[in-house]
């Protein structure tokens, strides 16, 4: 999945049921998990010792201090790298873990930053404002192919963004927007030295400093000692060890090889709770799956048929098979955490097979010429392979005017399948309504740019508007376009779940955005108990 305003995505590659096999046999990065163990209470690296963390990654992995591919890398981002702002349990941006020491918004269209003093990255340069602006130019850059380009491009220009003194930077923006702090607070938006690139060195300013790095293996990440924040990190070093699948993460976690482990599935949580000497952080702070509909491709560039599908799905059947209850039911609207979430006060939504297979009919599907489509799903996100089995089955319904085969993948999906075929599964993190529509641009999945060029003009709107009351009454009429036309089935709103060893402390258990209160802002909140 895609994700600019606040990560990015696509994702992954190793067989799928691999996992258990390279458990027992240790077969990770080529260092086995009882060495790793054996690493972590050796205390050889000192008293901080060793935090050994796992998820669910492959070759596919990368790192880049300004976007991801997965949860992965979405660890080892915010390890190393460090934005501007960054949003506290409110979805509010805060200076607390940003580099900036004020931000002076001076209209919609102009702001200032000043940057906090004495920080330097991992190889002892001190931050300043030629980093700010060359990392924006290289969030901004169509070379770089980053999912910034598109989610930022509508209201930044980079030669708007120019260098007044050592530490301050001002922001001219092309078009109005009332989110220019959110925006310095998207977790992929960091700042980076000037100069740097993906494929050279990995210098941020985070808590940790990358030692080594095996692509479906392991990462392993020093402390930083030039670190701004006082006291911290606790923890000498950081190792994120990839898992082939679900399964084999668990299994590390209960068998005491790793110390946590990300993004467990939702029906492990019983299992995990009942051993004592490990914890489960749920969290539901707006988290959705969703199964996406590409709007330029057929037959899903027909709104008939987008409407039907959204009427075949049971949501309270999803919210128990695919989460064993964990989160809330959807709407087919995004932006929960917004307290402008459904403005119409659209009724929910209810499985209505009747008017769904009319209106497949009326797109010029019958029993005897049925729409047929596959829906894959990925075996790293918790809920998405039993959301798409739940919808084939609910799918039955129509009496075979409607047939879908659910195909669940291993981790390769987000790089051979996602919004690449007209049908597919995904996930998305918690954010704002119209920081949502940001991060979709480009994607054939949303009325963005493709289908309906009122929409566009109704979000620069509602971007630029600085009134509540008429900024409201813009998104109502974008509401209005989703619930009505849009390309997403959004059943339920998910919750994160990740377990720990109970010997980990400062796990904090907030709404967020990441796994793991974002991973401990970069692990520097965690220590040994």
């Amino acid at each position: 999945m895609t994700d600019p305003t606040a990560g990015g995505f696509s994702r992954r590659d190793l067989l799928k049921g691999a996992g258990v096999f390279a458990v027992s046999t240790g077969l990770f990065g080529g260092l086995p998990l009882t060495s790793l163990a054996a690493t972590a209470k050796s205390g050889k690296l000192g008293k901080g010792g060793t935090l050994l963390v796992g998820v669910v990654g492959s070759t596919n992995d990368i790192i880049d201090g300004q976007t991801i591919v997965a949860k992965a890398d979405q660890a080892r981002l915010m390890a190393g790298f460090e934005t501007l702002l960054a949003f506290d349990e409110n979805f509010i941006p805060q200076n607390t873990y940003g580099l900036a020491e004020t931000v002076d918004v001076k209209s919609t269209s102009q702001a200032i930053v000043h940057l906090k003093k004495g920080i330097k990255f991992h190889n002892g340069k001190p931050v300043t404002a030629d980093d700010v602006v060359y990392s924006w130019q290289r969030l901004l850059d169509p070379k770089t192919a980053l999912p910034s380009v598109k989610a930022l491009s509508e209201f930044y220009d980079p030669s708007l963004i120019t260098k007044i003194d050592a530490n301050t930077v001002q922001w001219g923006l092309k078009k109005p927007s009332v989110g220019f702090k959110q925006t310095l607070a998207a977790y992929t938006n960091t700042v980076v030295p000037v100069g740097y690139t993906r494929d050279g060195e990995q210098v941020g300013t985070g808590p940790y400093k990358l030692k080594s790095f095996t692509p479906g293996g392991q990462s392993v990440h020093v402390k930083n000692t030039n670190y701004w924040r006082k006291g911290k990190p606790s923890y000498d070093q950081v190792i994120i060890q990839d898992f082939a699948d679900k399964t084999a993460l668990v299994n590390a976690l209960l068998s005491g090889q790793i110390d946590a482990a990300i993004d467990i599935p939702l029906t492990s949580i019983d299992q995990i709770k009942g051993n004592s000497s490990l914890a489960v952080n749920e969290v539901s702070g707006g988290a959705w799956l969703t199964i996406a509909m590409l709007t330029d491709r057929a037959p899903f560039n027909d709104p008939k048929v987008r409407q039907a599908m959204r009427l075949v799905i049971n949501r309270q059947e999803i919210l128990t098979r695919a989460l064993q209850g964990h989160g809330q039911i959807g709407n087919d609207l995004f932006g929960k955490i917004d307290q402008l979430y459904n403005t119409n006060k659209f009724p929910q939504r209810q499985q209505d097979i009747a008017k769904a297979v009319s209106l497949l009919n009326a797109a010029g599907y019958t029993k005897d010429k049925p729409l047929e489509v596959d829906l894959p799903a990925p075996d790293d996100t918790g809920g998405l392979i039993p959301l798409a089995q739940a919808f084939a089955e609910q799918a039955k319904a129509t009496g075979g005017v409607l047939k879908v085969t659910a195909k669940a993948m291993d981790s390769a999906y987000w790089d051979t399948t996602y919004a690449k075929v007209p049908f597919y599964t995904s996930y998305w993190s918690p954010r704002a309504y119209l920081a949502q529509i940001a991060a979709t641009a480009g994607y054939g999945e949303t009325l963005y740019e493709k289908t309906n060029p009122a929409y566009n003009d109704l979000y620069v709107k509602a971007s630029g508007e600085s009134d509540d009351t008429k900024r409201q009454a813009l998104v109502a009429q974008l509401q209005k376009l989703d619930y009505e036309e849009g390309a997403y089935i959004i059943p339920v709103f998910n919750s994160f779940a990740d377990a720990y060893k109970t010997s980990l402390k400062g796990v904090v258990n907030r709404p967020g955005q990441l796994n793991l209160d974002y991973y401990g802002r970069g692990f520097q909140e965690f220590s040994k108990g």
